[in-house]
């Protein structure tokens, strides 16, 4: 399962996938990229762990989404790490009849946590997590834009930023 969550939103988005690899890992990046609308007016900080799955397509990652890699070993500074508890409640400690039925149960589960995101913010944004000015669209205008030509990050003209939070379990 990935996760991404906007610990100041709320916002949320979550796929359930049969593997956890590099493969599993770029398509879901795209996806994601795509579903949020990642690209040249929006930029999306993508915080990771540094699972060995987490390696970006040989063309690099989607437009518009950047990822920072935490240090290993440091859960806690993770915000969707806490996502966990709010997922597995509905599978714990419960015998499935079929992979399927597990599967049903935990979809229907983050499908109503993406309907949730004061719940999630609760139990994500962190007292350190640098807060926004998202007055309405949760992400932030009047930032320089990423210059993706050169090596070396360089930031020119204007674009909106929408950190975010990943894990996969």
């Amino acid at each position: 399962m990935y996760a991404f969550v906007n610990p100041e939103s709320g916002e949320s988005r979550f796929w359930l996938v049969p593997v956890l690899n590099k493969e599993a890992d770029q398509a879901v990046m795209a996806a994601f990229a795509q579903r949020v609308g990642a690209g040249e007016n929006l930029l999306v900080l993508v915080v990771q762990d540094g699972g060995g799955f987490h390696v970006p397509a040989p063309q690099g990652q989607p437009e518009g989404i950047e990822t920072v890699t935490l240090p290993p070993y440091s859960p806690e500074l993770q915000p969707v790490e806490r996502l966990w508890a709010l997922t597995d409640h509905t599978v714990a400690n419960r015998c499935f009849d079929t992979r399927q039925d597990f599967t049903e149960t935990l979809a229907q589960q983050c499908a109503w946590l993406e309907t949730q995101p004061d719940l999630l913010s609760q139990h994500t944004l962190f007292h350190w997590w640098p807060l926004l000015r998202n007055e309405s669209e949760s992400v932030l205008g009047e930032m320089p834009q990423l210059d993706r030509s050169s090596s070396r990050k360089e930031y020119r003209g204007r674009f909106k930023l929408a950190p975010v939070s990943i894990k996969c379990d």
